[in-house]
């Protein structure tokens, strides 16, 4: 007899509806990604020491869709300056502070960058299988921000 009173229930329809309503009902979860991340973290620092569990939550945070994401967007973004800039200097630029500005904040984001991932990977960031990759980043970012620092120095001089 409960048996036919549930089937009753659920082909009244009442059973979708109720189950609609505790749906709609519930609280506002956190971002997927957000939940994930902060799950994986809390594993992260239990039973580690500071330095190893600073260092997965970095990996965590460099192999995320997002971060992945925003480095390309700064990769382009930094090209489209590039263009600007070359087009500038093609038409007879005069003055590029501006463009220096620019190129000292890409600077910045790629240190940044560098820095996360050395810290994300230790020493297989030199020796694991993207180390050509990591060295070639390394070295453009070291003679983007050489040459602009070198700009900057010798246009106060």
């Amino acid at each position: 007899s409960s048996e036919s009173r549930r089937d009753d229930h659920r082909a009244s329809g009442a059973f979708r509806v109720d189950t609609m309503q505790r749906k709609c009902s519930s609280k506002p979860r956190p971002s997927a990604l957000g939940l994930s991340l902060l799950l994986q973290a809390r594993r992260a620092m239990s039973g580690r020491n500071c330095v190893d569990a600073l260092r997965e939550l970095a990996r965590l945070f460099v192999k995320s869709f997002w971060y992945e994401v925003s480095t390309s967007l700064v990769v382009a973004a930094s090209l489209v300056l590039l263009a600007f800039e070359t087009q500038a200097l093609a038409d007879g630029m005069r003055d590029e502070r501006e463009y220096l500005k620019w190129n000292g904040v890409f600077d910045i984001l790629f240190v940044l960058d560098l820095c996360f991932r050395f810290l994300a990977f230790g020493r297989e960031f030199y020796k694991g299988p993207e180390r050509r990759w990591n060295v070639l980043d390394a070295l453009l970012v070291a003679i983007c921000g050489a040459s602009d620092f070198a700009l900057i120095f010798l246009d106060i001089q």
